[in-house]
C-alpha cells in the first residue's frame, strides 16, 4: 500500500496518528510560550525521552541555504541503513533529498510545523511512517533550526487500520 504524503500547509489543527508524535508536538508548542516559532535554547532533549532515538536536529544554514544535519536518532539510522550525523541532507539518494529539501524549505520560510505521512523502500522493505518537522530558533522570528521525529508503523499497524491508527487524533 502506497500512501500519499499528506503535509500541514497551515497551522494546526491537523492530524496525527502518533501519540509520542503527539506529544512531542505539544512540547513544542509548550515551550513556545506564545511565540510562533519557540526558541532552540528552551528545547531540552532531555524533555523528550519518549521520542529521542527518532529524533532529527538540523542547522538551516544561509549563503546557500543548506540544511545540516546536526543529530540524527539512532533508531531513524538503523530503520533507514544510513548516518546523517554531521552531514547535509545533500548525502540522500536524489529522491528522498529532494522531498526533505522541499519540507525542509516550507518550514524553515513559514515557521509553520509540517506533518508527513508516506512510505519509502529501502531495499528490501517497505517503511510505513509519519514524521514532524518543527521549526526553532536561536535569536527569535527565523528559523534557523529544524526538529522533526519520525514513528514507523509496524505491519500490524498497517493491516488493523490502513494508513490511520487507533491512536490518531487532532493536534491544536
Amino acid at each position: 500500500m502506497h500512501r500519499s504524503p499528506t503535509t500541514c500547509p497551515e497551522p494546526p489543527p491537523f492530524r496525527v496518528i502518533d501519540p509520542d508524535l503527539a506529544r512531542l508536538f505539544a512540547y513544542w508548542r509548550a515551550i513556545g510560550h506564545g511565540r510562533t516559532v519557540p526558541l532552540r535554547r528552551d528545547f531540552d532533549p532531555v524533555d523528550i525521552p519518549y521520542v529521542l532515538g527518532y529524533v532529527v536536529l538540523v542547522d538551516v544554514r544561509e549563503a546557500p541555504r543548506r540544511y545540516f544535519v546536526r543529530v540524527h536518532g539512532t533508531e531513524i539510522a538503523r530503520r533507514v541503513g544510513y548516518e546523517l550525523t554531521g552531514k547535509t541532507i545533500d548525502h540522500l539518494p536524489d529522491q528522498s533529498r529532494d522531498a526533505l529539501r522541499a519540507i525542509f524549505e516550507a518550514v524553515a520560510r513559514t515557521g509553520l510545523p509540517h506533518r508527513t505521512e508516506a512510505d519509502i523502500t529501502v531495499p528490501p522493505r517497505r517503511l510505513y511512517y509519519e514524521t514532524l518537522v518543527l521549526p526553532l530558533s536561536r535569536q527569535g522570528g527565523v528559523t534557523d533550526m529544524l526538529l522533526s521525529a519520525t514513528h514507523f508503523f509496524t505491519p500490524e499497524e498497517m493491516a488493523a487500520g490502513g494508513n490511520r491508527s487507533p491512536h490518531e487524533r487532532d493536534v491544536l
